[in-house]
């Protein structure tokens, strides 16, 4: 009947997650898809529900489904809205907010993973064998290839890896032969050395149809987007398609085509909410995405509908966000180049006019996330 969460800090101090209160009843015998669900976050901080004014009048205005309430922020939507916002390739996190708008977008998108597939980071088990900390100049050049370890302190949404990983499909007969001395003697380091539970790493890191030693050079990234991204979310283009580690999801592309202008459509403010709506807050407010259900439900603004001056006025609006530091969502949503450029896309597909409702619902949805930091003393009212 209703799912509730807070607003307003988290509820148990000994908790890094919102809780979240679901009101249960049995279905009605004529349960059907106008069945309607309330969403629920509440903007008093737990400590004031001692009053009992205070809780008397949450409780009703729960019940009662008080949309004019000074203690609840309240939607609501039937199974058949729920469904429809869920089959656009929204997140049910979306329903705290005025979805409403979202139908008005169902046919401006299609899956990302029509157009890249999406995958967790690399997670070979070993960093010290696959992710060198220093330079190692005896390896032949051909082995060495970009990493990007971390999304943390990167400085734009263009980006360069910087860190170094070893990959190398070629069997031990096949570098003696061909004299990859280099490679050999790296590899031959670990050969003898085992995990932290006495396990040989010859062992721990076989893969079917892979060398113990080996990292494919399938899995190199385009695109890259945090698993527990916090105040910014953003899509980042590797300049040389790269190697990212497992905190990290990739995107590769399947066609080589249009990855400026996807990287563009992917960090509009529609492409943050999208991202924002697919997680769930964890861990003292970071967002927690998993690259299976980005794979299943994330979607992007179809470039197919674009004309060729709908591309170059966009890209073109989209350069000057590219090549400067991305900001707190809050911050980012507040600057001229960054309303410029969600309105040129958003003009571009015939729904400028929505551009409010999104800022509303990502600003929203980003509150409630979080809301575990809300200081103990402050009274936090919903965003509207």
């Amino acid at each position: 009947e209703s799912i509730i969460m807070s607003q307003s800090g988290r509820w148990f101090n000994n908790a890094e997650v919102v809780t979240t209160i679901l009101i249960l009843k049995n279905k009605p015998e004529n349960f059907c898809e106008d069945y309607s669900i309330n969403f629920i976050s509440i903007a008093d901080r737990i400590e004031y529900w001692a009053n009992d004014d205070i809780m008397q009048e949450l409780i009703d205005d729960v019940l009662l489904e008080n949309e004019d309430s000074e203690h609840i922020y309240i939607r609501k939507y039937t199974l058949s809205q729920i469904n429809k916002i869920l089959d656009t390739g929204f997140g049910l996190m979306c329903c705290f907010t005025d979805a409403s708008w979202i139908l008005d977008v169902t046919d401006k998108v299609i899956p990302v993973s029509k157009r890249y597939e999406i995958a967790r980071g690399e997670r070979r088990g070993w960093d010290e064998l696959f992710y060198p900390k220093k330079s190692i100049e005896y390896i032949e050049d051909e082995f060495i290839k970009p990493v990007l370890l971390s999304s943390k302190n990167l400085k734009s949404l263009e980006i360069e890896a910087m860190d170094r990983a070893f990959c190398c499909s070629k069997g031990l007969e096949n570098l003696e032969k061909q004299k990859k001395t280099g490679a050999l003697r790296w590899i031959t380091m670990f050969i003898d050395k085992t995990n932290t539970t006495g396990v040989p790493l010859t062992k721990t890191l076989s893969r079917p149809g892979m060398h113990w030693y080996e990292m494919s050079a399938s899995t190199l990234a385009d695109l890259a987007i945090s698993m527990n991204p916090n105040n910014k979310l953003c899509v980042y283009k590797l300049k040389k398609r790269s190697f990212v580690n497992q905190r990290l999801i990739r995107l590769t592309t399947k066609t080589g085509k249009n990855i400026e202008l996807d990287h563009a459509l992917m960090n509009t403010a529609l492409g943050m909410l999208l991202i924002e709506s697919l997680g769930f807050g964890r861990g003292l407010g970071v967002l927690d995405l998993s690259a299976t259900r980005l794979k299943k439900q994330y979607v992007m603004l179809n470039p197919n509908l674009l004309s060729d001056q709908n591309i170059k006025n966009i890209l073109n609006s989209f350069k000057t966000i590219k090549e400067r530091e991305p900001l707190e969502i809050d911050e980012e949503l507040k600057q001229d180049d960054r309303r410029l450029f969600d309105y040129t896309v958003l003009n571009a597909y015939g729904i400028s006019h929505l551009q409010n409702k999104i800022y509303e619902s990502l600003l929203e949805l980003y509150h409630i996330r979080k809301a575990v930091e809300v200081n103990k003393q402050k009274v936090v009212k919903p965003v509207s």
